[in-house]
Order: structure tokens, then sequence, then C-alpha cells
């Protein structure tokens, strides 16, 4: 599969703020990312759901690394567990296994290097700015456009779904949020039970950061 095929690699590549240079969505990134695997998978036919739970229907690689990765914690677990459960367990493995493909396929130049020679930092260059810009007009084309919802290809309903899920407003703002509340939870609804399940794992993720402050 070509990296931007990938809705992985589509929502890494909108999380990124071409203008100052760096991703901008913290510690949703990751969750974004992993749910945007799960949601590809369960799209692609290989994982069904369940009662609200993630199971494998097929386990043979999909010859994506980053999908293969998810597969195999999937259809590797002695029960079905929920959507949520997958999105927040470990997922910055697939943060890793996302950059990767983007650095192999030349969209991406990854340089880790010390603020003053002792705080380790990751500066991420992107390579190819068409293809961000590329992938950002289908999404706006998905949320903005002409077309009735039932017309609009599955992937870029995903990558709408995902993105306002995760508050990633370099694709859904605001005003966007307020505009297409609507024709949002009608993508989302096309899409399955990935979107709803990111929200609330980022909704339980920020009440853990907030009861971690108050220790």
């Amino acid at each position: 599969m070509h990296p931007l095929n990938s809705l992985p690699a589509r929502l890494f590549l909108l999380s990124f703020d071409q203008e100052r240079g760096r991703l901008t969505v913290g510690a949703a990134l990751a969750p974004l990312l992993r749910a945007a695997a799960l949601a590809e998978l369960h799209l692609g036919g290989r994982l069904a759901d369940t009662g609200g739970k993630a199971r494998a229907v097929a386990a043979t690689p999909s010859g994506d690394p980053v999908l293969d990765q998810v597969l195999a914690l999937v259809s590797g677990s002695a029960k079905p567990r929920s959507w949520q459960h997958w999105i927040g367990y470990r997922p910055k493995s697939t943060v890793v296994a996302v950059r990767e493909a983007l650095v192999a396929s030349g969209h991406i130049r990854v340089e880790r290097r010390r603020v003053l020679g002792l705080i380790p930092t990751t500066r991420i260059t992107l390579l190819d700015p068409g293809a961000a810009t590329h992938v950002e007009s289908l999404a706006s084309e998905a949320l903005r456009g002409a077309w009735p919802v039932e017309e609009v290809d599955l992937r870029d309903a995903a990558v709408v779904s995902l993105a306002a899920a995760a508050n990633l407003r370099t694709v859904v703002s605001r005003a966007d949020r307020r505009s297409y509340r609507k024709r949002l939870a009608e993508l989302s609804a096309r899409v399955g039970p990935v979107p709803a399940a990111l929200r609330k794992a980022l909704q339980a993720q920020s009440a853990g950061s907030a009861g971690g402050d108050g220790d």
C-alpha cells in the first residue's frame, strides 16, 4: 500500500502544521494514529465490530507494516476487547511505525538531537508539502463539498471523522464543528465505531491527566 493511501499516514501529515514546522496535536497524536489504523482495518474487512468490541476476521498480513502491527495485537488477544482499549494500548508504537513508513517513502525527514546537549528532541521536516496539501484538499472536500454524505469516499470520511474526534483543527475548525455538525455526525456514522471510541479514549486520557495533576 502506498503510504498516502493509508489513513494513519494521512492523519500524520494533517497533524503537521506547515507554517510552524511541527506536529500540532500533542498527546492526542498517538491515539489518533492508532484509531486511524483500527478504522482502516475495519473498513478493509480485517476487523469486525462485535458488541462494541474489535474482533479479527482475517489475520493474514495486509502488506502495510503499520496496519499489520495493529492487526497482530488484536488477533493475538486472548479475548475480544473494546475499540477504546486498543486505541489506548501502547499507541506510541503506531506513531513510530507511521513515521518510519513516511521516512522510507521520502515524505518526511526525522532528525534526533539534544538541546543543550541534554534534552532529546525529534525534529520532523516535511519533504513533500504537495502531498500534505493534496490530503488536506480531500478532507476539505469531504467536509465542505457538495457531494451527498453517502457518496463521499469512505477513507475521506474516516479522515474527517477521526480529525473531528481528536480536535484536529487543521482539518475541522471550531467554526466547522458548528457549521457542519449534522454532516460530521453522518460521516462518522458511515465510518463505524472507531471515531466515537477515539473521542471517549481522549476524554479518558484527559481526565487521567487532570487527576494526575491534582495528586
